[in-house]
């Protein structure tokens, strides 16, 4: 059986804006958000400021609108 995901039943027309901060890659399994990728309705922008992870999302990351960049986001 498939998985089934909320965004099944959602009637929607646009691209799905993600912005994951603090993106660093899970090891056992994918991201939450990887089967909106998946589908074509979701663009990701994340944050990772750790060099070598980023670069690890920037592989698993697909088309050439999903990007991670080496960046820390805060406050202080």
């Amino acid at each position: 059986m498939a998985d089934f995901h909320i965004y099944d039943l959602l009637n929607i027309d646009t691209m799905i804006s993600i912005v994951d901060v603090g993106a660093a890659p899970n090891k056992d399994e994918p991201e939450p958000y990887q089967f909106l990728i998946d589908r074509g309705v979701a663009r990701v922008t994340g944050f990772e400021p750790d060099q070598k992870a980023c670069e690890v999302m920037n592989t698993r990351y697909t088309g050439s609108e999903n990007r991670c960049f080496p960046y820390f986001i805060g406050d202080g």
